[in-house]
């Protein structure tokens, strides 16, 4: 519909609609079509042109065949059955006759829902919903909600929050109600499977106590004027009580029953039963205002005494040591009372139409409010204090073992009544609302129903029907709500969960990003959920696993943790729905942060590989200096010998043969002169005196440098030293030379050479002990090989090269400037063998 006309689509082939009655088709308003009959639209016409009308169009013929003229119309409407409203300027809302329609006649009349509305009540709009529901707006009073099947009718005032000027109602997929108001916004009507139970909120204000299960399933509902059976969904109104007060007021054996004292129980034909208590039982009465029924159906009530009406017209009763909340009874019918004296549970059985006391518990100090059955021995316990405990009775004592508090989710630590619902579900009223528990496995959901309405009075008492219905009476108000098990089975949605956003170092960032700089380390998690079906209570829980460990839950969705460590995480989010409307939804998110330069394994190896250098150089560098300082030092030592040699060859060539010369002298001197024999005694005398000072030069020029070297070689030399230093029975030296013909020497190698031999022997005498010692070299390949072995007592080469002295560092240092190598192999007691390999030249023969 345009200004310029009304186009039709068909089969995508657009046409422009036309007539012969001359009627405009532009500036249409409205169309409608549901009950018009085939190729027949009901339109209607505001075109300032021409008068408004409302008529009916046959698109084969492009002929109007029926115009109602000077009827203003706001807005055509059709529900799902394809019944046509109309709403009028000046006649308000009229419902167009359908079998009027199929006879090309326009007749409208009243709708029938008008008599479900105030009759100041001015229609504006009508919506439709999916569950059967239509909407009338009034945008200056609110709207009613009005079922089509039952009637029943909802009223939305402005008064109770409701914004002013609604135009339209919007229901999404979820079923959710969205009202558009002008200049107002978009509000959400909250929706929940606990709600207010209006039928009966409507019509009477419900006492605090006595709300509890009759035969057949039904649920009593105790109000202030009214009592009521709840059964199959529908609120059944009792006979009215004779008696003019409702306080202790049963239902039982279909009459209504009071007591009249603590032994006395009235109905309202007064008809009275006595319990047949003691005489000497002087307690005074006070009842619980919660009553439980076993599961044949008999009625547990509680207080000072503990009471029990039997289905069968049986009862009993039996003196409590202290006040008890309500009575529980077990799978085998016995029933537990946990007083609040923190003192006893006490078990009884019903025998011979008398409690009998069987067992006996002690309690710790937990401030019992209620209880009930978990399983076999185990009872769920509400506290004054310290919210729900699960308690295991066993050796005499009732034990708690798991709790579960505000800090972990409950609307709040005073609980009033608990109900198990089934195996994996227990609902709790406490100080601030309903709650219901689901366990699945290791997991454990909650849904605060109160607080999905934003309701926050304390509810009182708890009851279920059979079909999973739980019932709630608040505390202050007197108001009954309903929390409906399978509220939402029917809705077709699944939502599907998501990172909203991601936060790192407070800058959003795309979750496709996942690997973050070491100081990239603080997260905030913002997980969405999309359902507004009571959103409050959807729960997330988050677990992060990695360098760093963290859990959390929450109904917000957010998760935060700061200063992370580097290495690598995994984000595990479950969302769990309320009340398991929706399966459980999950989320993973991956990331990497990574370590800084200083930490990573190439900086770590780089570090490690030029300290190595750095302490390479200085060892090598310490070293070097080292050799250099023993090199200079033996280069000292060389050259010592060197002038010790020319010492000692000045000795024994010059003083030497002047002192031989002399004793040549006097040889011959001898024989030219006649002596007499005292003389000649004197001669001779003098003569072995200069014979032995000759030789006591020969060996001060040996002992000063081994001449030997120089005049006979390395071999003659070793062997002659090895000669003299033999002490038969003592020390015997023997010496060997194999293959050093062609063996070529420089006068520095055969110097420390000798050198080395002489430390070594020196070293046998000192310090090995043996008996016998051998000294062999030979020439292979421009190598010398030097050995020197001995039978002595050896000696454990990690300590004592541990402990080296100066002869063993100047043999190494001497090896290292003859650039040799040299191997010891001894044994403690079983000798030393000394290995030295020293490359040399060799001669040309």
């Amino acid at each position: 519909m345009s200004n310029y006309g009304t186009y039709l689509l068909i089969n995508k082939s657009q046409k422009k609609l036309t007539n012969t009655a001359g009627i405009g088709l532009a500036w249409l308003t409205n169309v409608a079509f549901g009950a018009t009959g085939k190729n027949k639209l009901l339109l209607c016409n505001n075109d300032g042109a021409f008068a408004p009308s409302l008529f009916l169009y046959d698109i084969k013929t492009a002929a109007v065949t029926s115009v109602i003229e000077g009827l203003v119309i706001n807005k055509i409407v059709q529900d799902k059955a394809g019944a046509i409203y109309i709403l009028t300027l000046h006649s308000g809302i009229k419902e167009i006759n359908a079998a009027k329609l199929q006879e090309d006649k326009i007749e409208y009349t009243d709708p029938w829902f008008l008599q479900y509305v105030d009759k100041d009540f001015k229609i504006e709009n009508i919506i439709f919903d999916n569950e059967n529901n239509i909407w009338c707006i009034d945008v200056n009073r609110g709207c009613y909600k009005i079922n089509i099947t039952t009637h029943v009718k909802t009223f939305y005032s402005y008064t109770s929050g409701l914004f002013k000027n609604i135009t339209t109602i919007y229901q999404d997929k979820e079923f959710n109600y969205w009202f558009l108001t002008y200049g107002k916004g978009i509000q959400k009507l909250v929706q929940s499977n606990y709600e207010e139970v209006n039928e009966i909120n409507s019509t009477a204000i419900l006492r605090r106590d006595y709300t509890y299960n009759l035969p057949g399933n039904a649920v009593f509902i105790n109000g202030h004027t009214k009592q009521f059976a709840l059964q199959n969904n529908n609120a059944v109104v009792l006979p009215a009580s004779k008696k003019n007060t409702t306080d202790g007021l049963i239902f039982w054996q279909n009459q209504y029953w009071h007591f009249k004292d603590k032994n006395t129980l009235e109905n309202q034909n007064k008809v009275s039963i006595n319990f047949n208590l003691p005489e000497n039982e002087n307690k005074r009465q006070q009842l619980s205002n919660k009553i439980k029924t076993d599961k044949d159906g008999n009625i547990l009530i509680g207080g000072t005494y503990f009471y029990i009406l039997l289905q069968n017209g049986t009862y009993a009763a039996a003196g409590l040591p202290y006040f008890t909340d309500n009575i529980v009874a077990d799978d085998d019918n016995n029933y537990w009372a946990f007083d609040r004296g923190n003192s006893l549970a006490i078990v009884y059985t019903y025998k011979h139409k008398q409690l009998v006391k069987i067992k006996e518990f002690k309690l710790p100090a937990i401030a019992p409010r209620c209880a009930a059955l978990w399983n076999k021995d185990t009872f769920l316990i509400g506290t004054r204090y310290n919210g729900l405990l699960f308690v295991k009775a066993a050796n005499g004592a009732v034990k708690p073992f798991l709790a579960l508090t505000r800090e972990k989710g409950l609307s709040n630590n005073f609980i009033l009544d608990i109900i198990k619902l089934n195996k994996n579900k227990i609902a709790l009223a406490t100080a601030s609302g309903a709650d219901i528990i689901n366990f699945s496995g290791t997991d454990t959901s909650l849904q605060k129903l109160s607080l999905g309405i934003n309701v926050y009075d304390p509810v009182a008492n708890l009851v279920a029907d059979s079909a999973g219905n739980l019932y709630a009476v608040s505390e202050y108000t007197g108001k009954l709500y309903k929390y409906t098990a399978n509220r939402f089975n029917d809705i077709n949605y699944y939502p599907t969960a998501f990172f909203n956003q991601i936060w790192v170092n407070k800058e959003k960032i795309s979750s496709n990003k996942n690997i973050f700089k070491y100081d990239e380390n603080n997260f905030l998690f913002q997980a969405g959920a999309p359902s507004y079906i009571d959103n409050r209570n959807i729960t997330f829980y988050f677990s992060l696993q990695g360098k760093t460990n963290k859990e959390l839950f929450n109904n917000s969705g957010d998760f935060e943790v700061n200063n992370l460590e580097p290495g690598k995480y995994e984000l595990l989010v479950r969302i769990v729905y309320p009340g398991g409307i929706y399966p459980e939804q999950k989320l993973y998110y991956t990331f990497k942060i990574n370590q800084p330069f200083w930490k990573t394994w190439w900086f770590i190896l780089l570090i490690i590989m030029c300290s190595a250098l750095l302490i390479g150089y200085f060892i090598r560098n310490f070293y070097s200096k080292k050799l250099e300082r023993q090199k200079s030092e033996l280069e000292k030592q060389y050259a010592i010998e060197q002038e010790r040699t020319r010492m000692a060859r000045e000795l024994h060539d010059g003083l030497g043969s002047m002192l031989s010369g002399i004793k040549h002298s006097f040889a011959a001197l001898k024989n030219q002169v006649i002596m007499d024999s005292n003389l000649d005694n004197k001669f001779n005398s003098n003569i072995e005196k200069l014979n032995d000072t000759i030789k006591e030069l020969r060996n001060i020029s040996h002992s000063i440098s081994p001449d030997g070297l120089l005049l006979y070689g390395l071999e003659n030399s070793l062997r002659d030293y090895c000669n003299n230093i033999t002490s038969p029975g003592v020390l015997n030296i023997s010496f060997k030379a194999l293959d050093t013909e062609k063996m070529l020497l420089t006068e520095e190698q055969a110097f420390h050479s000798f050198r080395i031999v002489q430390e070594l022997l020196q070293n046998i005498i000192k310090h090995s002990g043996a008996s016998n010692a051998i000294v062999q070299i030979s020439y292979n390949h421009n190598c010398l090989y030097i050995t020197v072995e001995d039978d002595g007592k050896g000696f454990e080469i990690d300590d004592d090269l541990n402990k080296k002295g100066m002869g063993l560092k100047n043999i190494e240092s001497r090896i290292k400037i003859l650039k040799g190598k040299m191997d010891y192999r001894t044994t403690a007691s079983e000798g030393t063998s000394v290995l030295m390999e020293i490359p040399c030249a060799e001669k040309n023969i």
